[in-house]
């Protein structure tokens, strides 16, 4: 029985643009990994197609003939749910066996169960439940459409991604992931979270249940050796909902990586609320170059209203300690929530101010299906989505009704204006330093040169500039050219 997993995350990026820098262009799904891995384990032929690779829709459904695979598993989430359908359709006029998966699955399982390019939806996690599904359909005995995945109690007894289903080298070339040395590759130590933002809750429970669970220090740090050793990357991201939940554990990791002598570059996704001057300086000591921290709004109205259950002094306080112990700071806030006013962007822009994170990630809120805030806007008919690539969370774009979006985009590049640059911090500018240094070692100097002027304010102005001005004299003298090729011929 051959299987073969698609991954379908071409949204806003498009086909053909895979490795081309960035995290939608790079970074790779760790649950198909993980699936890929199991069924391996189980004896299984797997393989998969990145639609991030692919050239059109012909060329996936070309693929799946030479191929030739007995089911397709594909994963769904919100925002590529049109692109995973169109895959399902695809593999379905080749009649092979179509199993949906992935969170959008996992959220509304309904949704996919009646549709006629769906055979079977895996819910939940599906290590086990996607091998176990693929015996009984050998056996022909896979009489349920709708399959509930088995919860890994022991995160530990999962084996590591199989990572080799996608271009690794091709994925973690340097470009396009400013400022680390590489794109790197994703870990995730963890799965759960045990917080209540109505952003995401009830949603991520659907997915992974209400426990939170923690893989041993040992395991995580086996995985990190294998990584490194095995495709010799100098960054990596742990993708875990929330690093820094477990401080004893933190610690521990931290002190192993600082035992064991492993020298690398990485960064976390954390809560302003669980950082402390102990926790962010031995984070610090140990590789840890940024923090993705969820700063949401500078509002403590609006804070209150999403269940953050922060407060404005957590998210002073926690930048304070970054930037103290050289930490960077990747911020993440939201505006236009729903009954945001223009008091509360005034809040979050001077909370901004204060903060002046290195990487600044402002996002449009975007109510996600199966979250307590999305049930609240279509309660209230304030959804403006036309689409499921709609739910994108770049700021762009109207969501829901009652936002004035002019305002947004105002407020938004005032913000985005109050990020650091480069050279004014002595860990960002030894980092940015390295990273052109090691970009122009090895062979992407024009990579390099293009960086560097794109991440300096003023040369980028002048660049754009520049730009502006080449394509302004092309347009006139191809005009020009095409004037005086008429009179020529008339």
């Amino acid at each position: 029985m051959k299987i073969t997993l698609i991954y379908p995350g071409i949204s806003r990026i498009g086909f053909s643009s895979f490795g081309k820098g960035g995290m939608d262009r790079n970074w790779i799904n760790l649950g198909l990994a993980y699936i890929g891995s199991c069924l391996r384990d189980n004896s299984y032929d797997v393989d998969l197609i990145d639609l991030r690779g692919m050239k059109n829709w012909m060329h996936l459904e070309d693929e799946l003939r030479k191929r030739n695979p007995d089911i397709t598993g594909i994963h769904f989430n919100t925002v590529n749910y049109d692109n995973a359908l169109q895959c399902a359709r695809i593999a379905k006029q080749l009649d092979k066996v179509v199993v949906a998966g992935g969170p959008h699955a996992s959220i509304v399982p309904e949704e996919l169960s009646c549709h006629r390019y769906v055979d079977y939806v895996v819910v939940g996690e599906g290590e086990r439940a996607f091998p176990r599904l693929v015996r009984d359909i050998e056996r022909g005995a896979a009489d349920k459409k709708v399959i509930y995945g088995e919860r890994i109690e022991d995160l530990n007894d999962l084996p590591f991604p199989y990572r080799g289903l996608y271009d690794i080298e091709r994925a973690i070339r340097p470009v396009g992931n400013f400022p680390f040395l590489d794109n790197g590759l994703v870990i995730m130590a963890s799965r759960g979270c045990p917080y209540r933002c109505a952003f995401c809750q009830p949603a991520q429970q659907k997915v992974f249940g209400a426990k939170f669970r923690q893989r041993s220090v040992e395991n995580v740090i086996a995985e990190v050796k294998d990584v490194v050793g095995r495709y010799k990357v100098k960054y990596i991201s742990f993708q875990d909902d929330i690093f820094t939940v477990n401080k004893t554990w933190v610690m521990e990791l931290c002190e192993t990586l600082l035992e064991e002598n492993i020298r690398l570059q990485w960064s976390a996704q954390s809560r302003v609320n669980t950082l402390d001057e102990e926790l962010v300086a031995t984070l610090k000591k140990a590789g840890c170059v940024c923090l993705f921290l969820g700063f949401e709004s500078g509002s403590q109205r609006m804070l209150d209203f999403i269940r953050k259950d922060i407060t404005v002094q957590d998210s002073i306080n926690a930048a304070r300690l970054c930037r103290k112990h050289g930490i960077l700071i990747f911020a993440d806030y939201m505006l236009g929530l729903p009954g945001e006013t223009e008091e509360d962007l005034i809040a979050t822009y001077n909370m901004i101010r204060k903060i002046r994170p290195e990487i600044s990630s402002p996002s449009y809120f975007v109510p996600m299906p199966g979250s307590g805030l999305y049930d609240y806007c279509r309660e209230k008919d304030m959804l403006l989505m036309k689409s499921y690539t709609d739910f994108l969370r770049n700021p762009a774009g109207e969501k829901i009704k009652g936002i004035d979006y002019a305002l947004l985009e105002r407020y938004k590049k005032r913000m985005l204006r109050e990020a650091t640059p480069w050279w004014r911090e002595e860990s960002f500018l030894k980092l940015a330093l390295k990273r052109w240094a090691h970009l122009w070692n090895e062979g992407y100097k024009v990579d390099a040169l293009r960086e560097f002027l794109y991440s300096t304010p003023v040369l980028n102005k002048i660049t754009e500039f520049l730009s502006v001005a080449i394509g302004l004299a092309t347009r006139f003298l191809k005009r020009a050219k095409a004037r005086d090729e008429k009179a020529v011929y008339s």
